[in-house]
């Protein structure tokens, strides 16, 4: 999928959200397992609590990952799942990176 197909401001709007490090992680470790609770996902990538908790929040208003919060044994759990607008929005990146690197190969 080419940047100039998907035009100036979807792109843009994708590499806000997606050129942060810690959502780079984020994404790619949903796009691989789909669920990911609270604790793994912070052992996964290394990010603090508070941290984690405000990328998630910032994925989530995009409807990029969808938060469950429940009880397990009287202790809550969160979890986190790519939503199908993550998975083609997080793909399309992951395109337009691939179509840069290609590029500067072909160079």
């Amino acid at each position: 999928m080419s940047e100039n197909s998907l035009g100036k401001d979807k792109v843009a709007h994708l590499e806000k959200v997606f050129q942060v490090p810690a959502r780079l992680k984020i994404m790619s470790a949903l796009l691989a397992r789909d669920t990911i609770d609270f604790t793994e996902i912070i052992e996964l990538i290394g990010l603090t609590r508070g941290n984690l908790s405000m990328h998630m929040k910032l994925l989530n208003e995009n409807n990029y990952v969808k938060i469950t919060k429940k009880f397990v044994k009287n202790k809550p759990k969160t979890m986190y799942q790519i939503t199908e607008t993550g998975k083609t929005d997080f793909k399309m990146y992951i395109s337009i990176l691939e179509e840069i690197i290609t590029k500067l190969k072909e160079s």
